[in-house]
């Protein structure tokens, strides 16, 4: 079937095509921003893009340094929330003065150039049979809008990787490299520990970036890094929902709130746009809420109601011990397991 795809249907339009629906995200359902666009594609295509996917995550776990966890093998999600929590206590322990950057991409993974895509492709060392493999794949791609059901013209997809396609996560970790190797490869010194053999300075999980900084950073040299990257992959970056969580002593943290100035000997003011999460409350970070004496209470509460209110409606009806089972798994216990990973329990 592979061979057949590769031989035939790699040119067959119809291979390529996918439907794209919108999922609602939070917040106004009557804006566009809060949907995220998620694309359905046939089966043949799902089964030769899981056996380039085997292939491609071998590959990627080699190029692409352990700052990166999205998708990876061998990887884990709870690495960089471990991280965050550890330079907090690491901070407040020995009087480090710093923030934990968040950025934000708009749209990360629609923006990237396939041009752009290429050549890092290349330079990365992927073998040319591959990477032209790939440029099939996305050289006929279109995909039809679903409309309120109906399904309109389909539209010839010209930039970024699809989201709702397997291969695309490892795509874009591969697209977002050169972005943290720069930062990596910087003046920037984030945090020096001894007994470890690197600086603590970025964290990745796909398009979501922890840019650790301390007092003396100038971030001017992060927003040159940024722009770089950005005019090169035609990415961009949300500085509105950005937002920075001060891990310092108190007393500078309040000063860094009143004057929004990280450094007075170079003017290291932050953005207006940036938001600083203050005391009791907290960033969210991968799905884990952390910050300086947060309460993570609050989402408790919220998902011991969500669960109060899936237990009374089940309970009126008559279900078999299997029955039962089933519900507590996929309603019950599903939405309490990650954040008791993430965020422990209270």
């Amino acid at each position: 079937m592979y061979n057949e795809i590769e031989n035939d249907d790699l040119h067959n339009d119809n291979f390529v095509l996918g439907i794209m629906t919108l999922l609602y995200k939070k917040k106004n359902r009557q804006q566009t921003k809060n949907y995220r666009p998620i694309i359905l594609t046939n089966t043949d295509y799902k089964i030769y893009i899981k056996i380039i996917v085997d292939k491609l995550g071998k590959t990627a776990y080699r190029i692409i340094h352990p700052n990166q966890a999205g998708f990876i093998p061998g990887r884990n999600i709870h690495d960089h929330m471990r991280l965050t929590r550890s330079m907090i206590h690491y901070c407040k322990t020995y009087e480090k003065n710093g923030y934990i950057l968040s950025l934000d991409q708009k749209k990360a993974y629609n923006k990237i150039a396939h041009n752009y895509l290429w050549h890092v492709l290349e330079k990365y060392g992927l073998l040319q049979k591959f990477i032209q493999k790939i440029q099939q794949l996305y050289k006929n791609a279109q995909t039809i809008v679903s409309v309120n059901k109906v399904l309109p013209q389909a539209i010839k997809i010209r930039r970024g990787v699809r989201q709702g396609c397997l291969m695309s996560c490892l795509l874009y970790d591969i697209v977002i490299e050169p972005l943290a190797k720069s930062i990596r490869k910087s003046s920037l010194e984030g945090f020096k520990i001894q007994g470890l053999e690197e600086k603590v300075l970025v964290s990745l999980f796909a398009d979501d970036t922890l840019v650790y900084m301390n007092e003396k950073n100038n971030n001017k040299i992060l927003k040159q890094t940024i722009r770089n990257f950005c005019k090169a992959s035609t990415a961009k970056f949300n500085n509105e929902k950005s937002e920075i969580l001060l891990i310092d002593t108190k007393e500078y943290r309040n000063n860094i709130i009143k004057t929004r100035t990280i450094n007075k000997t170079n003017n290291n003011k932050l953005d207006q746009a940036i938001r600083i999460i203050e005391d009791n409350n907290s960033l969210r970070i991968l799905g884990a809420h952390i910050g300086n004496d947060s309460k993570t209470s609050v989402q408790w509460g919220t998902i011991l109601k969500r669960q109060s209110r899936i237990l009374k409606k089940w309970s009126k009806t008559s279900l078999s011990s299997k029955g039962k089972k089933l519900v507590l798994k996929a309603l019950i216990q599903s939405r309490a397991l990650y954040l008791a990973t993430a965020n422990e329990m209270p």
